[in-house]
């Protein structure tokens, strides 16, 4: 159940950062109806607040990795004869499966994870471009 949440929480960064790189491209307006929604303090939150879960999940990801090889080391040890070629081959496949998962999972968290700090890198330097961009309008004008 865990692995549905975190693959939406991760939809969602995707498409948020998605939504900041395409920013320049979106017409004027919406920029300014959307910009009177939120403020600096506001996705700075946010920002923080999405990095810390993201943190959580990747770390969650790193120790069942870590448990998922305990265990299959374990298993390797352990094995008993009375099972079937079948029946040890159905549980590998089935832990190549779960192992697959848990290693995906993990890396989507650390790709997140690195795109939401540059683009938390990049907004401050948008920002700064942004306001040279109206100060040089001005001098034009002047």
């Amino acid at each position: 159940m865990l692995e549905i949440y975190a693959v939406l929480v991760l939809l969602i960064l995707c498409s948020l950062i998605l939504i900041i790189f395409l920013a320049p491209f979106i017409p004027k307006p919406i920029i300014k109806i959307t910009k009177s929604f939120l403020n600096n303090k506001q996705i700075s939150y946010i920002f923080k607040l999405s990095f810390f879960l993201l943190l959580l999940m990747t770390i969650n990801y790193f120790l069942e990795m870590r448990k998922f090889d305990s265990h299959t080391q374990i298993e390797n040890t352990n094995e008993n004869s009375h099972h079937t070629h079948a029946d040890s081959s159905s549980a590998w496949t089935q832990s190549q499966i779960r192992k697959f998962r848990i290693q995906r999972n993990f890396y989507l968290c650390e790709f997140t994870l690195a795109l939401q700090l540059i683009t938390y890198r990049m907004l401050p330097l948008m920002k700064r471009i942004e306001l040279a961009e109206k100060k040089e309008k001005e001098l034009k004008k002047n």
